[in-house]
C-alpha cells in the first residue's frame, strides 16, 4: 500500500496536508513518494472541479489501452510520461508529475 492509499482524503484539506507526508516520504523512499504523487496527479485530473469535464479519459503508466499506445506512437515503457489525458474532443496530452521537496526550486529540463 502506497502512502497516498493510506491517506484518508477526508482529512486532506489543503497542499500542505499532503506535501508534508509526501516530503518525509521522499527522505526514505523517493520512489515511493514519487509513484503517491503521481496517484495524487492523476485523482487530480479525474475530481477537480475546474479541470475534471475536460478528460473523458486518465490514464497513469501503463494502464493506457495498447491502441492509444500505438495511436500516440508510444512504446510500452514510459519513458518521461506518467500521465496520459484524453480530452473530450479526443486530443491527448501527456503529463509528467514531478514532486520536488524544495518548492521554491526551479524545474531544469
Amino acid at each position: 500500500m502506497t502512502l497516498f492509499h493510506s491517506l484518508n482524503p477526508l482529512e486532506i484539506q489543503s497542499w500542505k496536508d499532503l506535501y508534508t507526508p509526501l516530503k518525509t516520504l521522499c527522505q526514505t523512499n523517493k520512489q515511493e513518494a514519487g509513484a503517491a504523487f503521481e496517484q495524487f496527479c492523476k485523482a487530480y485530473y479525474l475530481f477537480e472541479s475546474t479541470v475534471k469535464d475536460q478528460y473523458k479519459n486518465v490514464w497513469q503508466g501503463r494502464e493506457a489501452p495498447l491502441q492509444v499506445l500505438r495511436q500516440l506512437n508510444l512504446g510500452i515503457a514510459e519513458h518521461g510520461r506518467d500521465l496520459i489525458l484524453e480530452d473530450k474532443e479526443g486530443l491527448f496530452s501527456l503529463v509528467q508529475c514531478k514532486f520536488k521537496t524544495d518548492q521554491d526550486e526551479i524545474l531544469s529540463w
